[in-house]
């Protein structure tokens, strides 16, 4: 009889057979931490730190004392990195997020780039004669600021001291187009860019079929305070570290004494979420794993775990090709192998550093994963446990900073589900939002807000919220530059409100519908989504969801949730 004696074989599990779609998130440097539920948002890395922070928020651009960021090239349209080579000017601390600031300097990399203050530009009210809207000229120029700043921000290079006012005035045609624009003001180049930069502007076609002269001004400023010096080194497209340093005494100046001032310290990027409203943004664009996507679809269908995610780290050779990955987040070895195999078929992006770090998301997770907070007109649950919302705050807290202070590289927090009973008054439901987004947590409204699950991970801090909340604790502010359209439900009645022009609208359910189609088809709305919703203290959810689905239905579908007090107009009693 022979007895073969077989050790080792572990049985395989079978091949899952169910959707296993990838969705690829955005690459960052190789010491950054990922975290997998914040809505993904563009970023950028500091080079002073190595945080990822974020490159666009709605919050206005102020002095932060503390932080460099920037990078040695980069887009200056977007009024970040550098967008000319050669020395020059740069800016400290253009504070857009928390305590980081997004320098913004024009050097040559291994050179050495002068920092001052931010350049600022405000615009003024237009002056319009014809039939189309100062909101609307307004809103068409400020999608366009950036260029006109780069007009301002280039000419300091040659000019640092110029700053002043530039008047400018432009024709737009019955069609839209601007037929003429000139500039003049404390710079002929300034005014001359800044007049190319309106002339290629497409407006709407007037209302009246007219043509409409505009009169508009714009102010640019400099601060004038204390200057340092970034030394870039490096030579490529991407990032370039930098250290601060004080810049050289004159020659007649004695050495700096050992008690000199320091540079201003680093800030801390430690937050879970981007401050400021979120937009809409596509990431992953330029992962290099998406081309990998058939071998990688074969490593998760053999692996345990049916949806989840990674971040892949990738060391690149000299050639471009990998060298060497390392897989984060999935616990099981079999799976990790496979993936870093596949990964190593990947090719270095042009202009990414020599190791970086590149996430994904896998399977098809269930809505019923994420942790839910139920509200009823008597009760609050979180994940199925009874809780006092005065308690909610702290115990969201512990969650949240388990997050920030981990060492994993990549951390799933995924937003909570807000379930919420239609009896349930309003101001149950606010004291519930403030307590989580006051923790610096994140939610969605279960049935109102669909979500696909699992999240890619973004760089710790760079995600927006993804909670449709409009207060100061997530950076939302009533704009000034242009009508906000207003909802505000009492327990009798609806009012519409128009801000800027004071203009209010009476109705109820049965007639909203027919006012927000007004409202949409109007000069103010034809082209915007955006409407913010409030509430009194003792309307029904169920009476704000119905006006969400309606005002949705009509087109606006860019909705916000607002405590009253935080409307852009609300009618006096």
């Amino acid at each position: 009889m022979l007895i073969v004696a077989v050790a080792g074989c572990e049985k395989k599990p079978p091949t899952f057979e169910g959707p296993m779609p990838i969705a690829y998130g955005d690459c960052a440097g190789e010491a950054t931490r990922f975290v997998s539920g914040p809505l993904p948002q563009p970023f950028s890395t500091g080079p002073a730190t190595g945080e990822q922070v974020a490159t666009e928020d709605d919050a206005p651009a102020a002095h932060v004392e503390g932080g460099f960021g920037g990078e040695a090239l980069g887009d200056s349209n977007a009024g970040f990195g550098s967008g000319a080579l050669g020395s020059g000017w740069g800016t400290i601390g253009t504070g857009r997020y928390g305590t980081i600031g997004h320098g913004s300097g024009y050097g040559t990399i291994g050179g050495r780039a002068r920092l001052t203050g931010a350049p600022t530009v405000s615009i003024g009210q237009p002056n319009a004669q014809g039939d189309l809207d100062k909101a609307i000229i307004r809103r068409y120029i400020k999608r366009n600021l950036n260029k006109i700043q780069y007009c301002y921000e280039k000419q300091l290079l040659a000019k640092p001291t110029i700053k002043g006012t530039i008047q400018t005035q432009f024709l737009i045609t019955a069609e839209g187009s601007v037929a003429t624009a000139d500039a003049s003001g404390f710079d002929n180049e300034v005014a001359a860019c800044i007049a190319g930069v309106i002339k290629s502007i497409e407006f709407p076609k007037p209302k009246g079929g007219g043509v409409v002269q505009v009169n508009y001004p714009f102010t640019f400023r400099h601060n004038d305070g204390p200057t340092w010096e970034v030394a870039a080194a490096g030579s490529g497209s991407g990032s370039a570290p930098a250290r601060v340093v004080p810049p050289p005494p004159p020659p007649s100046s004695p050495p700096p004494s050992s008690g000199a001032k320091p540079a201003p310290p680093l800030g801390d990027a430690r937050f879970l979420y981007r401050v400021g409203r979120a937009k809409p943004y596509e990431a992953g664009a330029d992962n290099p794993l998406r081309l990998e996507r058939d071998a990688l679809t074969a490593c998760l269908r053999s692996g345990p775990a049916h949806f989840g995610t990674a971040v892949v780290e990738l060391h690149y050779d000299a050639n471009g090709g990998v060298a060497s990955s390392i897989v984060h987040g999935l616990t099981d070895d079999a799976t990790r192998d496979c993936l870093a195999a596949a990964a190593k078929r990947a090719v270095q992006p042009k202009g990414a550093p020599a190791v970086q770090r590149c996430a994904l998301a896998f399977g098809v997770q269930p809505a019923a994963d994420l942790t839910t907070l139920a509200l009823t007109k008597d009760r609050a649950q979180l994940a199925g446990k009874p809780i006092a919302l005065d308690k909610l705050r702290a115990e969201l807290d512990g969650a949240v900073k388990a997050v920030i202070t981990s060492t994993d590289v990549v951390a799933t927090h995924d937003p909570i589900s807000l379930q919420v009973d239609p009896a349930t008054p309003m101001a149950f439901v606010t004291q519930a939002w403030s307590s989580i987004l006051g923790a610096g947590d994140d939610f969605v409204l279960a049935g109102l807000q669909p979500i696909s699950l699992p999240v890619p991970p973004v760089p710790l801090s760079s995600g927006g919220h993804r909670a449709r909340i409009k207060s100061a604790s997530v950076g939302h502010g009533s704009s000034d530059e242009r009508v906000v359209l207003s909802i505000y439900l009492t327990n009798d009645r609806i009012w519409l409100g128009l801000s800027r022009v004071n203009e209010f609208f009476e109705t109820d359910l049965a007639g909203l519908e027919a006012k927000l189609k007004d409202q949409k088809a109007s000069t103010f709305f034809q082209e915007r989504t955006d409407v913010e919703i409030g509430a009194h203290d003792i309307v029904p959810f169920g009476d704000v969801a119905t006006v969400i689905e309606i005002a949705t239905r009509v087109g606006f579908l860019d909705w916000t949730l607002a405590e009253p007090k935080d409307l852009a107009v609300l009618p006096q009693p």
